[in-house]
């Protein structure tokens, strides 16, 4: 029924190297599956090693509902999920990507490489999520500011090449908020947090998705709490969706690209 290839109940799963690889789960975790057990959160580290061509009803590659971390040479590759997932989807406590850490080519309905439900999530180093696909919405990763954390970027990570929908429009980091809707559950907006200041290879776009008010609404901001600079901001791109846009350190319908104040 779930975590294809293992299934981790409240314990420690560390992946040094190897391959997990063609695995298939009828429900959750095509390739690998956490979950709490007797109150003990799981945790998944992935310091090295591939999980390959996994499939799932959701959660291609990886289900987890605790700590999820992909360090060093980590790779999730070719993982499908019938409706969100691709790669990973994150339901507990945080996912982190560092080093090289890559999800290449993984499909979903929704989120072809990551579906955030909930939980923190940051990039950092050169981590790519790259390749991926979706069949409705975010290629690439999907955070949902009604049910998660936010992103947190650092060094030089990308998300980018992703594409969405019948006309694989370009769907990289999709940012979602049902935000002052009437009976919505939040009023939360998602936001990408830069720390520090982005490398040179930096490759992120955006999408802003959901039937909130987003104008004025601040998206792009530092570790400090503040707008986020020229130099960060010209690292950002909009995706092709018709309904994006990006302004200076906001995403507005019908703004710019940024621009240097």
């Amino acid at each position: 029924y779930n975590g294809g290839g293992v299934n981790v109940g409240g314990g420690s799963f560390t992946m040094k190297g190897g391959a997990i690889t063609g695995c298939t789960a009828r429900y959750n975790g095509g390739g690998v599956v956490t979950y709490a057990d007797d109150g003990h959160s799981p945790t998944f580290l992935m310091e090295g090693g591939a999980i390959t061509d996994c499939t799932a009803q959701s959660s291609g590659g990886v289900d987890a509902k605790g700590t999820f971390a992909m360090k060093g040479e980590a790779a999730i590759t070719g993982c499908t999920a019938e409706y969100i997932g691709g790669g990973v989807t994150m339901a507990g406590t945080s996912f982190s990507m560092e080093g090289n850490a890559a999800i290449t080519g993984c499909t979903a309905e929704t989120g072809g490489g990551v579906y955030m439900n909930i939980g923190a999530f940051s990039m950092a180093d050169s981590a790519a999520i790259t390749g991926c696909a979706a069949t409705e919405e975010a290629g690439g990763v999907w955070i949902s500011g009604a049910r998660s954390d936010s992103i947190t970027v650092s060094g030089a990570p990308r998300v980018a090449g992703n594409k969405a929908g019948t006309n694989k429009a370009d769907s990289n980091l999709c940012l979602y908020s049902e935000a002052g809707v009437p009976g919505s559950s939040s009023d939360k907006f998602p936001q990408v947090t830069v720390r520090g200041t982005l490398g040179q290879g930096a490759s992120l776009g955006l999408t802003l998705d959901g039937a909130a008010t987003w104008g004025g609404q601040m998206i792009i901001k530092t570790d400090l709490g503040g707008e986020a600079g020229a130099a960060d901001l010209q690292k950002f791109f909009p995706d092709s969706d018709p309904d994006n846009s990006l302004t200076s350190g906001t995403l507005t319908p019908g703004g710019d690209l940024p621009t240097a104040a």
